[in-house]
């Protein structure tokens, strides 16, 4: 019986030393993996390290204060300046500047550009008035010439001239071409019925 007594307590040691040796492992690991934490830094709310607070960006293993410019406000972002220009101003480098509007020109909804008033064009660093010719309109584009011809005409060197349209045919979808009526059928520009 003394042999099996001396066995459990041999046994009950080994535990016991195991169990402390890994937790005195553990801690000495822990307080070596533990990141520094910065000055204006907060450990992150999972996994390991560390951020910083609002106002502050990461340069390093340091936190710098994010220097706002005039007429602009923090972004709280971790990426890029860490700020943006208020409504109305564009971002030039460092600093904000506003945006002057050209005449006839209002600014986005974005507030970080302007666009041109309906009737007009964008031109250089102004909105230019778009010139529409007898028998055209006005369409909603940013690109081309931004008028189109009405039903029945084709645009021709900046105006709109009448569609010539054969015997025998009629002013198709598009409204500026022309199919021939049933039974003809298109040879040489005009509608001709087929022979049989």
């Amino acid at each position: 019986m003394n042999k099996q007594l001396l066995s459990n307590n041999y046994l009950f040691w080994l535990w016991f030393l195991l169990i402390l040796s890994s937790c005195i492992a553990n801690t000495s690991f822990a307080d070596i993996n533990q990141d520094k934490l910065p000055d204006n830094a907060r450990k992150k709310s999972y996994g390991r390290g560390w951020v910083c607070n609002p106002g502050y960006q990461q340069v390093g293993k340091t936190c710098e204060a994010i220097r706002v410019p005039e007429n602009a406000y923090l972004t709280h972002s971790s990426y890029g300046v860490g700020w943006k220009c208020h409504w109305g101003y564009r971002q030039f480098g460092n600093r904000c500047r506003e945006i002057v509007i050209p005449a006839n020109a209002y600014l986005d909804i974005n507030g970080y550009d302007w666009k041109c008033d309906r009737g007009y064009k964008a031109h250089n660093d102004g909105c230019m008035a778009i010139q529409i010719p007898k028998n055209g309109y006005l369409v909603n584009t940013t690109y081309g010439k931004g008028w189109k011809c009405e039903r029945g005409y084709v645009e021709k060197k900046n105006a709109c001239a009448p569609l010539a349209v054969p015997s025998n045919a009629h002013i198709n979808y598009s409204g500026d071409a022309w199919d021939c009526n049933p039974p003809y059928t298109r040879r040489q520009g005009e509608c001709m019925l087929t022979p049989k």
